[in-house]
């Protein structure tokens, strides 16, 4: 019969080992390979296509918890981008984004959820203008594997709309712009491969990079 001690030590060892695989694969989201976009109506005629140039943020990915899958992400407000350097002007100013005093937008996930094969459901609060709202979208995996640099990648994409006025962005303009904003995200993070694989993705089963 084993001494209390050795027993002790391999139930440390037992915990050591599971602690990592529960602790999930954590992601850094890769801002040159990761876009958001927004589309809105303009005078109930077209549409209006802008993006933001500058997203931070970081997820984690759990196989074996839908607790343990996490996601931040931030947003720098001044990178608006229409294209058109005077309406983004406009944006930044007081009328829309205030950046001057709020120069981030920022979202935190409370819940993310596998619901099927490469499908899942995002729900946490999103901060615009000092309001923060729950929100939930769809999110899809739009893949995953090694890339040339050392590293392991997997990418999302999701589509979802907020309303405006929800975050008190009211204009002088209420006809000229609609409310509702619908917004795409397509997000790529990438972890070495040389860290500890932890779990795998919830998405697909297999080791990485195989």
């Amino acid at each position: 019969m084993k001494s209390p001690r050795i027993l002790v030590v391999a139930v440390l060892l037992a915990v050591l080992a599971v602690v990592p695989a529960l602790a999930g694969t954590a992601y850094k989201v890769d801002p040159v390979h990761t876009s958001l976009e927004f589309t809105i109506s303009h005078m109930g005629v077209s549409c209006v296509w802008g993006r933001f140039n500058t997203v931070e943020g970081t997820y984690v990915l759990d196989d074996r918890n839908d607790a343990g899958n996490t996601c931040s992400i931030t947003v720098d407000a001044a990178s608006v981008d229409t294209h058109v350097a005077k309406r983004d002007e406009h944006l930044r100013s007081e009328h829309f984004f205030n950046v001057a005093k709020f120069p981030r937008i920022t979202f935190v996930s409370k819940s993310l959820k596998k619901l099927g094969p490469k499908k899942g459901k995002i729900t946490g609060d999103l901060t615009l203008l000092g309001v923060t709202k729950t929100i939930s979208a769809p999110v899809t995996m739009t893949g995953e594997g090694p890339d040339p640099w050392s590293g392991y990648r997997t990418g999302f994409s999701t589509e979802f709309t907020i309303n405006r006025s929800d975050f008190g962005m009211m204009t002088d303009l209420p006809k000229m712009l609609g409310d509702t904003v619908h917004l795409t995200m397509c997000m790529e993070g990438v972890r070495p491969l040389e860290a500890p694989p932890a779990a795998l993705t919830p998405w697909k089963k297999g080791k990485p990079g195989k």
